[in-house]
């Protein structure tokens, strides 16, 4: 088992994934998060899941514009348009287990079926349990066998409802590769997480591109010469 350590305060768009009445596009400038680096020369897959439920997307929530989607497609493209190997793999899965995509490959672009998962599906219901797409991703796994260098990163507040709640978070740390929680919201609730699991704090006072930055550090875990700005009291690759 291979996991990022330490609680790594950090960051998203000021005022906007966190509650801004207006949803922001990728490819703003202010969404710039960094650059991935070279390829390392071993297939890459990171497997991206978000938190749907109504205290995340919700009119009350910690994004409910899903700005969060478009910070996560400026560090996917980021990823994308440094690839050449095609060896550097993405999924996407959202808690309700619909919607969702991968793994596909990163190379020069982002898979249109991926792109298209980085929303909220319309058949969502806004379930609060980790567990089953904690399942899906393992499956995943399993089924990319050539995949060497694997990163897990969970987009919630962590209001989770699984009945075995101490069972699911250990299966997240057992994941066989990184991990990191990014915690939405100014009081997410993320007791109970192996101390060896980095995670993210992401509140609306935080500055621009930071979740997309977040996620870009999991996708460029190992890779050369990548160069990710820091977020305050964060660290960059």
């Amino acid at each position: 088992m291979k996991l990022l350590g330490g609680l790594q305060p950090s960051a998203v768009v000021q005022g906007a994934v966190l509650g801004y009445p207006s949803p922001i596009a990728a490819g703003q400038p202010h969404l710039m998060v960094g650059d991935p680096g070279r390829c390392p020369g071993d297939a890459s897959l990171t497997i991206a899941i978000f938190d749907d439920s109504g205290s995340v997307a919700g009119p009350a929530g910690s994004d409910p514009v899903s700005n969060r989607y478009a910070e996560a497609r400026a560090a996917f493209d980021a990823l994308a348009r440094r690839c050449r190997c095609g060896q550097c793999h993405a999924a996407v899965l959202h808690f309700d287990l619909v919607g969702g995509a991968g793994p596909l490959p990163l190379k020069r672009r982002v898979p249109g079926s991926l792109s298209q998962a980085l929303t909220i599906p319309p058949d969502a219901c806004g379930c609060s349990l980790l567990g089953p797409s904690l399942a899906a991703a393992s499956r995943i796994v399993e089924g990319a066998p050539s995949a060497r260098d694997l990163a897990l990163v969970v987009f919630s507040d962590f209001q989770l409802f699984d009945a075995d709640l101490e069972r699911v978070l250990a299966d997240m740390a057992d994941f066989p590769g990184e991990v990191q929680a990014v915690a939405l919201g100014a009081n997410p609730d993320i007791g109970g997480l192996d101390p060896g699991i980095t995670v993210t704090r992401l509140t609306a006072n935080d500055p621009p591109g930071a979740l997309g930055r977040a996620l870009l550090r999991s996708l460029a875990h190992g890779r050369p010469g990548a160069r990710i700005p820091p977020d305050p009291s964060g660290m960059a690759l």
